[in-house]
């Protein structure tokens, strides 16, 4: 059943390199991924919850991934170890990551990892805090977004570039600024 819904989401994502989702139907989906739409349904009631559940997929693959941070204290070490488990899983998967971050039409993806990132940024604000803009008096949530912001748009541009950098090049690059 799992491989049934990862062969879609595989199949969907090629289909998405080249196509908005609008032009996307079952049939072109199901024919391209050797499937019948008759699995497909038993799976999803249409190709708006396919497209949901596929844009949460990755992300959950991302929360999965950084999870076990969650229970880590905050340390000027620990932005460098967090950043580098992701970049590292980003260029292990540069081809689904390089659609997923640079096309066009898959642009809800970006929406949800935003705000997947704020929120993680967010819940380390007192922290982060302690070593960015010390002394310069900026709004610990201004901090935040501008993280998030520069952090996000950097990971986008590394992906356009075709991923120029090795994971631990940008992650030192980063936690450096």
């Amino acid at each position: 059943m799992l491989k049934t819904r990862q062969k879609l989401f595989d199949t969907y994502l090629s289909v998405l390199a080249q196509q908005t989702p609008g032009q996307v139907t079952i049939q072109r989906l199901t024919t391209k991924a050797n499937l019948n739409r008759v699995t497909f349904y038993k799976h999803f009631h249409n190709l708006a919850e396919f497209h949901a559940q596929f844009i949460e997929h990755y992300i959950l693959e991302l929360y999965e991934l950084m999870k076990s941070l969650n229970y880590k204290t905050y340390t000027k070490g620990f932005e460098f170890e967090a950043l580098l488990q992701l970049l590292e899983h980003i260029k292990a998967n540069h081809k689904t990551y390089k659609i997923l971050l640079t096309s066009p039409n898959i642009a809800d993806f970006n929406k949800a990892l935003l705000a997947y990132f704020q929120q993680r940024i967010s819940k380390h604000t007192t922290e982060l805090a302690k070593f960015d803009f010390p002394g310069t008096g900026v709004d610990q949530t201004i901090v935040a977004w501008y993280g998030v912001s520069a952090l996000f748009g950097t990971i986008i541009m590394w992906a356009q570039s075709d991923f120029k950098y090795s994971p631990e090049q940008l992650a030192n690059a980063i936690v450096r600024l």
